[in-house]
């Protein structure tokens, strides 16, 4: 027997936070914050599927970088991510 949940994540982007990314004075790509919208909060273990489009181009997931917790992951690591908890803040 097996269980799929899938939740729908609407206004998950923090408004206001989208920002140009630059490294050595070279614009890279860009951040925004986002917020879980689930109120329970989240092992990151559990995310089987994150992504990211803009303009209909869809961002290889090795390319990625999520902060949380003070730590970097990309969504290809999410499934060893045994003990980082995605905790809801607001």
């Amino acid at each position: 027997m097996g269980f799929a949940m899938r939740m729908n994540f609407v206004d998950v982007v923090v408004s206001d936070s989208l920002k140009h990314y630059y490294v050595d004075g070279k614009k890279m790509g860009y951040q925004f914050d986002i917020r879980l919208s689930y109120y329970r909060g989240h092992f990151l273990s559990v995310i089987d599927e994150f992504k990211v489009k803009v303009d209909d181009f869809e961002v290889p997931a090795e390319r990625i970088k999520f902060c949380i917790n003070g730590k970097e992951f990309s969504p290809v690591e999410f499934d060893k991510c045994y003990t980082e908890f995605w905790q809801v803040i607001d």
